[in-house]
């Protein structure tokens, strides 16, 4: 069976190096083609299965992923609960350039992300900070990479 989606998010490392206080955060969300369904069986999250949209269309980019779907998983029920957010509410943002992922979500004072990480995936974080608040700590890190570096 398949679970709640997330729509999938990226920050771009040129945009990221000249994040600051006076930019919303949200503006730094690229907005992917690919949306993760999780796969269930029974309500443990075992594997997922992407679809990518293409001229109005979907079709399976991949299938697989278990452990950062499952660290999705945990970590957005876990966060679902403590914060009382829906779990559709969700979404991914990743970086690629720094290869950092995290689950985003939107509350009346702004916008959250939450550290997703694949290797610990039975003791997800439920500690969600200001998306600028951990965005200004990842330029120095990005400023520190070179401009053909993935992004």
């Amino acid at each position: 069976m398949l679970g709640i989606p997330l729509r999938d998010y990226f920050v771009r490392l040129d945009q990221l190096k000249t994040y600051g206080p006076q930019i919303k955060p949200e503006t730094l969300f690229q907005r992917s083609p690919e949306v993760v369904y999780p796969i269930l069986v029974g309500s443990r999250t075992v594997s997922s299965m992407t679809l990518a949209e293409h001229d109005d269309a979907f079709t399976v980019a991949t299938l697989g992923s278990s452990g950062l779907v499952v660290a999705l998983a945990a970590t957005r029920e876990a966060v679902a609960k403590a914060q009382n957010v829906p779990q559709r509410a969700f979404f991914i943002v990743r970086v690629p350039a720094l290869g950092l992922v995290y689950l985003g979500h939107e509350m009346p004072d702004g916008f959250y992300l939450t550290t997703v990480n694949p290797r610990v995936a039975n003791s997800p974080g439920v500690s969600s900070e200001r998306a600028e608040v951990v965005l200004q700590r990842l330029v120095p890190l990005a400023q520190g990479l070179r401009d053909d570096a993935p992004s």
